[in-house]
């Protein structure tokens, strides 16, 4: 769970625009590498990324869906994390 926590730390040092979310796509295509992903899908609406795990057992699938970009937040602060 570490490993997730610091990757949503450092998405959020490193917000990019939608449309310009580049390095964000990068970060979690290099995160998602070890895990063994059947198919991954890039440039989905752009700079979307999924990966697909088919575990060949019958049963319900299911999908994870997040949002990469970030909006512009102007207000003033000192957290490292502040999309």
């Amino acid at each position: 769970m570490d490993e997730f926590i610091n990757l949503r730390r450092k998405l959020h040092t490193g917000p990019e625009l939608s449309g310009a979310e580049h390095q964000t796509a990068r970060r979690i295509a290099t995160f998602f590498q070890p895990f063994g992903a059947d198919q991954a899908v890039a440039d989905l609406g752009g700079n979307g990324i999924a990966f697909l795990f088919d575990s060949r057992q019958p049963g319900p699938s299911i999908l994870f869906r997040c949002e990469l970009d970030a909006i512009p937040v102007h207000g003033q602060t000192e957290l490292a994390q502040r999309s």
